[in-house]
């Protein structure tokens, strides 16, 4: 299953490959949100209020700040206004994100691609991704895949890639599906076996695990060697691959 953007459970759970789907998702993904501490750059004050129901205090607290030009007061000011004026959150966050704020581009991206708008989207997700926000790597990669497919095949492993390297299991049981099922490139079964061999806590994935297992007995044996020299490689360092 490859994950639907910005919904990271990041937790394999079968191997079909979902694609991201219903209109608006990635606008009510904006109504999930928490306000975000970024980097000790937005002030406390914003930081609380936007984490309230408070309109006039969320109001009263980000806005100082919003207009002196902090980016990190102008999303928590877009999560906090949310569920009051949603036109106005969606100004504040498309504000953040134009001044490069990752958090923001990441979200920002994601609404404009369920928009309709894909390149600005992207643009937006490549960004975040850049700034090395994996939440976003992930989600650069899927949209990407979405949305171009095998044009962009390189691009989509080099962020999934990116992405697993962070800490994303769910990136890393993704390219083992993308590898065995051959969605961009021929199949490469014992490609996939290795991405899916690296997860941490493979054993608390029963499906996967049987998959793993089935793929073992398949291999002859000099597959299995080659699978093996992979995995370590991808354990250490999936970016590896790309030198």
């Amino acid at each position: 299953m490859i994950r639907p953007r910005a919904m990271n459970a990041n937790a394999p759970r079968s191997t079909r490959l979902l694609r991201a789907g219903s209109p608006g998702l990635m606008l009510s993904l904006l109504f999930m949100m928490a306000p975000a501490a970024v980097a000790g750059t937005g002030s406390t004050a914003c930081l609380e209020a936007a984490s309230g129901d408070d309109a006039e205090r969320i109001l009263s607290a980000c806005t100082p700040g919003r207009e002196a030009g902090n980016l990190v007061d102008g999303y928590n000011l877009a999560i906090g206004l949310r569920s009051h004026d949603p036109e106005a959150s969606l100004m504040h966050l498309r504000w953040a994100a134009d001044g490069g704020l990752p958090e923001a581009a990441h979200l920002y991206g994601n609404v404009l691609i369920d928009e309709g708008a894909v390149e600005r989207g992207l643009a937006q997700l490549a960004a975040a991704a850049q700034a090395g926000l994996v939440a976003a790597q992930y989600d650069y990669a899927t949209a990407l895949l979405e949305t171009r497919g095998t044009d962009q095949r390189d691009t989509i492993f080099y962020w999934y890639a990116q992405a697993a390297a962070n800490g994303d299991q769910s990136a890393r049981y993704n390219m083992g599906v993308l590898h065995l099922e051959g969605h961009l490139e021929p199949p490469d079964r014992v490609l996939a076996w290795a991405w899916f061999s690296s997860l941490a806590a493979l054993e608390g994935h029963p499906q996967v695990y049987r998959l793993v297992n089935r793929l073992t007995r398949e291999m002859s044996r000099e597959e299995r060697s080659r699978g093996e020299e992979l995995l370590a490689v991808l354990r250490h360092d999936p970016m590896a691959l790309f030198d």
